[in-house]
This record gives C-alpha cells, sequence and structure tokens, in this order.
C-alpha cells in the first residue's frame, strides 16, 4: 500500500489557530505533526512506500532528510495536487507494484494528525483488506472532515477535501455502488485546525511529550522558516 502525505507547507500554516499561536510556532506546530505523522506510518506494516506531496521546497527537504520520498505537484489546491499524485501512481502501477499487491492501494493520511498510532495505520489497511473496488474512510471527530482514504484502486473515487467531505467520499461511494467502510479511532480522529483541537491535544499527550512540544512551539528544530 502507498502512503499519500500531503502538506502545503510550513509557512502560514494552520491559521485558524493564529489566536493562540503566532506563525513561527505554527510553522513549527506544523513540522512537528508531520514529522510525527510520517514516523509512524514508515513503522507500519501495511505500507509499503511513502509519498509526501508538496510543492513545497522546505517541507520536501525536511521530508528527504526523514528518508520519505517526495511528489512534487503543481496544482493550487489539496485535491488537484491529490489527483496529480493517484494518476501518476495508477499510470506507473504496472512498475511500481509490490509484492503481495502492496501497491495497489491508497491510503491517503493528512500531515496533522499528532496522535496517530501505529496500530491505527494497519488496524484500517486491515478493514480495506477484502479486495477492490472498495473505500475505507475515517471520519474527523467532528465527523465532518475525512481523516484517513483508503483507495483500492486508487482511482476508486475522487479524493474531494474540504467541508464535510466524509459525505461527500461516502456519497460518491455509493453512487458507484463501491463499498464503503468506517474506522474510528482517537489517533485518527483528532487533527489539529482550531484552538479547541490545540486544546485537546494538549489533555491528550504525557507529560513529558507536552513539555516536549511546548520547547518545540518556542524554539523548535532546524526548520527555515
Amino acid at each position: 500500500m502507498i502512503a499519500l502525505v500531503p502538506v502545503k507547507g510550513f509557512r502560514n500554516s494552520k491559521t485558524r489557530l493564529s489566536p493562540i499561536l503566532d506563525e513561527e510556532a505554527r510553522a513549527r506546530l506544523t513540522f512537528w505533526m508531520m514529522a510525527r505523522v510520517l514516523k509512524t506510518v514508515t513503522a507500519a506494516q501495511s505500507v509499503g512506500r511513502i509519498l509526501l506531496v508538496s510543492q513545497d521546497v522546505d517541507v520536501q527537504s525536511a521530508g528527504q532528510a526523514m528518508g520519505v520520498e517526495s511528489f512534487y505537484e503543481t496544482s493550487k489546491d489539496l485535491n488537484g495536487a491529490l489527483h496529480e499524485a493517484v494518476d501518476s501512481l495508477t499510470s506507473a502501477l504496472p512498475e511500481a507494484a509490490a509484492p503481495a499487491g502492496m501497491s495497489e492501494r491508497v491510503l491517503i493520511i493528512p500531515a496533522d494528525l499528532p496522535l496517530l498510532k501505529t496500530e491505527d495505520v494497519d488496524a484500517l489497511a486491515e478493514l480495506g483488506s477484502a479486495g477492490p473496488p472498495c473505500v475505507v474512510g475515517a471520519p474527523s471527530r467532528r465527523r465532518d472532515g475525512t481523516n484517513a482514504l483508503l483507495l483500492d484502486p486508487p482511482d476508486v473515487i475522487s479524493p474531494t477535501y474540504g467541508a464535510d467531505s466524509f459525505a461527500r467520499h461516502w456519497n460518491q461511494a455509493k453512487e458507484k455502488g463501491v463499498d464503503f467502510q468506517i474506522y474510528t479511532a482517537t489517533g485518527w480522529a483528532l487533527d489539529v485546525d482550531l484552538p479547541e483541537d490545540f486544546d485537546a491535544l494538549q489533555g491528550a499527550l504525557d507529560a513529558a511529550t507536552r513539555k516536549s512540544l511546548a520547547s518545540t512551539l518556542a524554539s523548535g528544530p532546524v526548520v527555515p522558516l
């Protein structure tokens, strides 16, 4: 299975957190969450390949430092970027296919899921292992956004992120007569967009990780800002 992790960039990120975090702190938070997600997905047994989908040089450099491939997208929006990546993978499947069909499925994972665990990734992948055509989605905790989207085959439906994306993905699958499985877990549910999400993150972290995050937001790793 191929995991696609889209990241727009570190600069001007998470603007809805501006009431509580300045621009540099938001950039460092974005980097911190992305690094956690990539580390988690890298350790998942169900993932054979990871592509960081971005046109941002800083994001790609950070991904390269973590040993992750990048896909340079040219679109100006998330859905366009994902369509580019999926189209590229679909056309390359005969050459890129891994043993046991691991690369025949695509899992789209946002980079702002700091509570995601490796077992969450593998459990969701197992739910979609019955065979194509199949879609598995994990909703956000408000059940409006899509925090995981497994597509088998990769073009079974089109990613349509934005407001109420989970309902749109569900409806798209049903209109095509495709099985849509729902997977819920704490690790998939919390994406950090609003101050209340950040508060929920703080409450879910242990004391040591919370302290480390505070230090990161204050000074952070070496990331161009």
